[in-house]
């Protein structure tokens, strides 16, 4: 059993991987006359970015660094200084020492920032908390090849070797499975979003539903496809390793954009491997050979390159990053890689210095990051790229909803109620004034005689507030079980 499954790996994956491997030196003083590093046509002596192709060596705020290549790119840096940025090893999350051969570890990530890995050799799905402390393992009958997980924390797992998928709910509890009607090796991967199971072959996508119907195949030209994700839309992004290529396809299967041709800037890859998609609708790339993540966004345009290294010539199968942006695990040969992940914002455009914020939220616009302040943030970059609504709406719990002109205290409170002894008005959270003319009202508010409703704590509020303890208290039982 052990050597049939080594043999499905080598014939399946293996070939997808050049033998050629190049390292790339982060610390890199001084520029070779003839080498041209990056192949954009300009020599390594004159080029501003070295390691990024980028032909027309844009340079915006003219601090002899190119664009692509630079960590801030309106205001001049040319030191690059980064407190907070770069990639951090943190710890080695598994690690098999016996094996002589590679074991491809697949990853994932789900909402709350619970990492996921698929163990192919032991046959078993291991789970961490957001705190990296192993809290769960799956054992299965079969061999799992690839995992995706929704957003309802549901674990589905496709194996190429029984031909099926398995569903788990979040505390590893069996729901179902289906069987497919794929030649074994034709499957490649699987992903999911809250709507439908998509299946990727050597030939073709086939969508089903979460219960396992098949919908439609979607026909694929692709020479080797391995790298696989939907965003939460059903648009599909696959890769494919021998054309180095990166395409973005609809929800019908039409073709959207193309990463990676020879007709455009600064997206060279070499054996694009793994994909991810996130909740900032960017596009992460695992780039084997040259040991580097690329991001684009949903249009394709460059945006970032995360470097890594790699032990001796070990190579880098699979990846995922944590829901925040903030971590970054990385699968090798035969070991599970994690690290911090820095923000890649020089100092000078940083308005959070010493804490990595991506996303630069800065609530009350006053230059100084909410993570600096210590501000609960409640993201809204669905709704808009720097999570600020548009006027006359504001984020709430993640959402962009209508403000209340008479009523809105999102200033003194998050979700806009005044705390205890106050009410909200034009804006302001002030004491509840000594009114002797009131009325008690059945929703537990009083009304003064113009009506106005003054609630220390509403109801729906405070019924919430115990529901979210119970179900605190629920999950805290089920996990010590």
């Amino acid at each position: 059993m052990k050597y049939l499954i080594i043999g499905l790996f080598i014939i399946m994956y293996l070939p997808t991987v050049k033998a050629e491997f190049v390292t790339t030196e982060t610390n890199y003083i001084g520029k070779d006359t003839s080498i041209d590093t990056d192949i954009d046509g300009i020599v390594d002596s004159e080029d501003n970015c070295v390691y990024i192709p980028n032909a027309n060596q844009l340079d915006s705020d003219n601090d002899n660094i190119g664009d692509v290549c630079d960590n801030c790119i309106n205001v001049s840096n040319e030191d690059q200084k980064n407190t907070d940025g770069g990639l951090t090893y943190i710890s080695t999350l598994i690690e098999s020492t016996q094996q002589t051969y590679p074991i491809p570890y697949d990853i994932e990530t789900d909402t709350e920032n619970n990492v996921y890995i698929c163990d192919f050799m032991n046959k078993k799905i291991i789970k961490y908390n957001d705190e990296f402390n192993k809290i769960n393992e799956i054992q299965l009958d079969i061999v799992p090849s690839f995992t995706d997980i929704n957003s309802s924390k549901n674990i589905y797992i496709l194996s190429n070797y029984s031909k099926k998928v398995i569903i788990y709910n979040s505390l590893g509890e069996y729901i179902s499975e289906f069987s497919l009607n794929n030649d074994l090796l034709s499957l490649r991967n699987i992903a999911v979003n809250d709507d439908n199971i998509f299946i990727l072959t050597v030939t073709a996508v086939d969508k089903y539903t979460l219960s396992g119907e098949l919908i439609i195949s979607y026909p694929l030209e692709c020479s080797n496809c391995v790298g696989f994700d939907v965003d939460k839309e059903g648009n599909m992004y696959i890769s494919d390793v021998e054309e180095n290529i990166v395409t973005k396809f609809d929800s019908n299967g039409n073709t959207i954009i193309k990463i990676g041709q020879t007709d455009t800037d600064y997206n060279l890859f070499k054996n694009p491997f793994d994909i991810k998609v996130r909740n900032d609708n960017n596009i992460y790339i695992l780039d084997n050979i040259n040991n580097n993540i690329q991001i684009f966004d949903s249009n394709g345009t460059f945006i970032e390159r995360i470097q890594y290294e790699a032990e001796g010539e070990e190579e880098i199968y699979m990846f995922s990053i944590t829901n925040d942006l903030s971590k970054l695990i990385i699968s090798f040969d035969n070991k599970v890689n994690l690290y911090s992940l820095g923000d890649n914002l020089g100092d000078v455009c940083d308005n959070c210095v010493n804490i990595p914020n991506r996303n630069q939220y800065d609530g009350n616009n006053n230059q100084i990051g909410d993570v600096c302040e210590g501000i609960i943030i409640y993201e809204c970059s669905l709704q808009h790229p720097n999570g600020i609504c548009e006027e006359g709406k504001q984020c709430i719990e993640g959402d962009c909803v209508d403000i209340n002109t008479e009523h809105d205290c999102s200033v003194e409170y998050p979700n806009g109620i005044c705390q205890t002894g106050y009410e909200c008005v034009d804006g302001n959270c002030v004491i509840i004034n000594g009114d002797t003319n009131t009325s008690s009202g059945s929703d537990g508010c009083t009304y003064s005689a113009t009506e106005t409703r003054h609630c220390l704590v509403s109801t729906e509020i405070f019924m919430l507030f115990i529901m979210m303890i119970g179900l605190y208290i629920l999950r805290k039982s089920l996990k010590t079980k």
